[in-house]
Order: C-alpha cells, then structure tokens, then sequence
C-alpha cells in the first residue's frame, strides 16, 4: 500500500522483500506531537507552525482517501514535527483491495469513535479532529484523567456518550486561564461549531479534512509565537494527558493492554509496608 504512495508527508518505501517480510522505508528523525505533549513542551512550537502541519496533514490524509485507503490510528503520536510534517505508522492502515485487513477495533482507543461507527474515512476525520484539537489546545477535548482506569470499548462508548449529552471542553467554554494567550483572541464560538461537527458526526463533516482545517485556521489569528496556558486544565496534567490514555489502551483486535497498577495491590503494598515497620521498631 505504501509502495505506490508518492507524497511528501508520507514515509517513502525504499525496499520490500515479500519473502524475508523486510520493509525499508524512509525514516523520520524528529520528535512527534505526541512526544511534545507528554513532556509539556508542546508550547514550544509556534502556533503557526503547529497550524501548518495540520493543513499538510489533512491535506495527505484527504489524497489517502481518494486512493481509498484508511491510516485508521490518528493521533499525535503519528505526527511528526518535521519540516514537512510525516504522517506515520501505518501498521493498522486498510484499502479496499486489502486481502486481510485489520481487525475492526485495531488502533487507539481514545482516538476512535464509538464502536458502532462504521469503518470509513470518517474514522481518520474523528480522530484528526481530535488531534487537532489537543496539538492546538494542549488537552484532549473529551477523556478526563480518570478515564485511564476504563478498558477501550467502554472508553469510546463513554466519549460518545458525553458527546450527545454536550459533556467535553468545547473551547467558548474553557476557563480563560486553561486557554493558551494566543487563543485567547480566537473565534471561539467559531471553532465550537467546527469541533462539534467533527465530533458529534463522528468524522462525517460534509466537506474535505483539508477545508475543515482551513476553515479552523480561519477562526485563529496566526503568530510566530507560542506560549503556554496559565494553569493546565485540571483534569489533566503533563502526566495525565490524553496521549497517555491512547498509549496505555492500544487496542488489537479489540482487546486492550492495561498497564496501570491495580488500587487493591498499591492498598496492599502499603499495609504490608505498615506492618513491617511496626515489628521492626516494636520494643523488644
């Protein structure tokens, strides 16, 4: 699939070897969005920068569905800061010719839309829009810290769910303090009405990514600078962003992986540690 993709923000396929399975493509030696959000460095990047990627990217993603194909795992993750941006990982990406696509529910859970959502371009919408949203924002629009804690098809019925009740940080709503100073100035009640399409609809928009992500650009006025928020929005911090929910549950084939400590073991580890204290230090 990648082999007879020919565009600049896509990885270029340098060699494929059917019977050792090897796959050389060109690489991309630069950090990702995803990394710049983890580290709180995301403030770095000037607005008009991080603004010019998302146009490219929309741009590369809308000539991937006229070829029909689908990347199906949109995240910052995938973005890279390079100049020009690279769209990466393609590793759960299906075409219509495809023999043996992937599972349904393969991809990041926070990134995809609820489970009964047909497979479609509309999935890469949903999941750019939300990308987008949290590379401009610095805060995933819908999952909250305590989201981590919720296995992925519960994850993404619960992101639907506050979608149709209103329940996400729509960015007319956000206190003054969480919005970056050069957002401050924005067409917010614009861009409320840009989001909510994207992602009430689930990725079906009624136009092409690349003129909804202009038309986003439109409602934010451009600068070379970058600053940060006053205060991080509350239910996330640098160690509680929505980057870590995708990262801890990755679904494959519908099934998550779970890294986060159980309470009832840190309750333990904890009485355990009570009670050899106190025999240690108990008078003899």
């Amino acid at each position: 699939m990648l082999s007879r993709l020919k565009h600049p923000n896509i990885p270029r396929v340098l060699e494929w070897n059917v019977r050792t399975g090897i796959l050389v493509m060109t690489p991309a030696p630069s950090e990702t969005y995803g990394d710049l959000l983890r580290s709180a460095r995301l403030w770095d990047i000037p607005l008009s920068k991080r603004l010019s990627d998302l146009r490219a990217i929309a741009e590369t993603l809308d000539t991937l569905h006229e070829q029909g194909i689908i990347h199906g795992d949109l995240k910052p993750a995938h973005i890279t800061t390079a100049d020009p941006p690279v769209l990466i990982d393609f590793g759960v990406a299906r075409s219509a010719d495809m023999p043996d696509p992937p599972e349904p529910d393969a991809g990041a859970a926070a990134y995809l839309p609820p489970p009964d959502i047909p497979l479609g371009p509309e999935r890469d919408n949903y999941g750019f829009a939300i990308t987008a949203y949290e590379i401009l924002f610095g805060a995933h629009p819908i999952l909250r810290a305590k989201d981590r804690q919720i296995d992925p098809l519960a994850l993404r019925k619960r992101a639907g769910e506050r979608l149709a009740s209103g329940d996400w940080r729509q960015p007319s709503r956000a206190p003054i303090r969480e919005l970056p100073p050069n957002l401050r100035a924005a067409d917010l009640v614009g861009l409320d009405d840009l989001f909510t399409t994207a992602f009430t609809q689930f990725g079906d928009i009624g136009t092409t990514l690349t003129d909804w992500m202009l038309a986003v650009t439109m409602c934010i006025p451009e600068t070379l600078e970058s600053s940060a928020p006053d205060s991080l929005p509350k239910p996330f911090g640098a160690a509680y962003t929505a980057q870590q929910v995708g990262a801890l549950y990755d679904t494959d084939a519908g099934t998550g992986r779970a890294v986060s400590i159980p309470l009832w073991l840190i309750t333990a580890l904890i009485l355990a540690s009570v009670v050899v204290i106190l025999v240690l230090t108990r008078p003899n």
